[in-house]
């Protein structure tokens, strides 16, 4: 753990903001200690902070049991990136909340970013079933602005066929 709270505390001094970013990330396989908890809270409590989602998919995930509680906190934020934290972090075990979620972050995101656009695909298309086709073939031929529902219907198709092959 010593290693870990060090880790922690030197956030503030990684001046690359991808740096942060991987910093978080890498957190996310940490045991759960409370100076974690602490400094990512505090952390999310800047939103000029860089790494903001990867803070909070950090805590959601090493911190299962505070997760209704993160989202609850957190589920008003505009940013499309901790939106999509939150939509990730309900993927396994919650999944219609987390297509939900992945859904209106799509639909209300004028400019959704390139790493989002190139995401969101699969996680969707897994959380996806047949009966959910017709909506995404719609919203496909209504927003061409996007590639987000033609490849979320390319991936569900493709699995879709591949288990009526099983």
């Amino acid at each position: 753990y010593t290693t870990l709270f060090r880790s922690v505390q030197s956030l503030p001094i990684i001046k690359h903001p991808l740096g942060k970013v991987a910093a978080w990330e890498a957190l996310e396989f940490s045991p759960a200690f409370s100076e974690l908890f602490k400094a990512g809270i505090e952390w999310l409590k800047n939103p000029k902070n860089d790494g903001r989602a990867q803070t909070l998919g950090t805590l959601l995930s090493v911190f299962p049991d505070k997760r209704n509680a993160l989202i609850a906190a957190y589920e008003n934020e505009t940013d499309q990136f901790m939106r999509h934290a939150i939509a990730r972090s309900l993927l396994a075990d919650r999944p219609r909340q987390a297509w939900e979620r992945l859904v209106l972050l799509i639909e209300s995101e004028p400019n959704l970013s390139t790493e989002l656009e190139e995401l969101i695909p699969d996680e969707l298309a897994a959380v996806s079933s047949a009966s959910d086709l017709p909506f995404i073939e719609q919203q496909g031929n209504f927003d061409r602005k996007t590639m987000v529902w033609a490849d979320t219907e390319r991936i569900l198709r493709e699995r879709l066929n591949t288990w009526e092959t099983k």
